[in-house]
């Protein structure tokens, strides 16, 4: 099934026929995670949301190594993502930053689904953690995350003191400056 999935997909140029035999090949065989994952991928291409979202919860249940499990929790978040369901994308990312501790696009995201659904504490811990890894190589979007976290509560102090210092070091003193002098008001 593989073999005929890979020539649906890349020789005849067929995302539905490629979809059609990996789900054909789990029904047939419904602990074949390659197959339940691919089926995710390929029917998330084809705007299939809620199918992807069946397969990639699947995949979820059954998959006990950890590269199985990362594939299909983050498939997972992405269908409950495109299917408006903020909550159930929020919970697939924490599981799955329990696999990459140190992945800071993987909390920003987090981040931004815990502050999309009201659950600010959450925001604020993951988006610190998020820029806490992400500070050294891109500090410019640690910056960005730090900003949209003071957006969240401008009146928290270490909010504020945690941007600050992210404009100071990336040599927006004065910006740095303002933002202080504005919140001691």
């Amino acid at each position: 099934h593989q073999t005929l999935a890979s020539t649906w997909e890349h020789e005849l140029h067929s995302l539905e026929g490629a979809a059609l035999s990996h789900r054909s090949a789990v029904a047939i065989h419904p602990h074949d995670l390659d197959s339940m994952l691919e089926a995710a991928r390929l029917c998330r291409a084809l705007g299939q949301h809620e199918l992807s979202r069946s397969y990639a919860h699947g995949a979820s249940l059954l998959a006990e190594e950890a590269h199985y499990r990362d594939r299909a929790l983050s498939a997972l978040a992405i269908a409950n993502y495109r299917l408006g369901e903020t909550a159930a994308a929020k919970d697939a990312l924490a599981s799955l930053a329990h696999l990459r501790r140190d992945d800071g696009d993987l909390y920003e995201h987090l981040a931004r689904a815990a502050g999309k659904i009201g659950e600010l504490d959450e925001a604020v811990e993951y988006g610190v953690r998020a820029i806490r890894l992400l500070e050294a190589r891109h500090p410019s979007r640690a910056r960005t995350i730090a900003e949209w976290l003071h957006s969240l509560d401008p009146s928290r102090d270490d909010l504020i003191a945690l941007y600050a210092s992210l404009l100071a070091r990336e040599g927006f003193g004065r910006a740095s400056l303002a933002l202080l002098a504005l919140s001691a008001m």
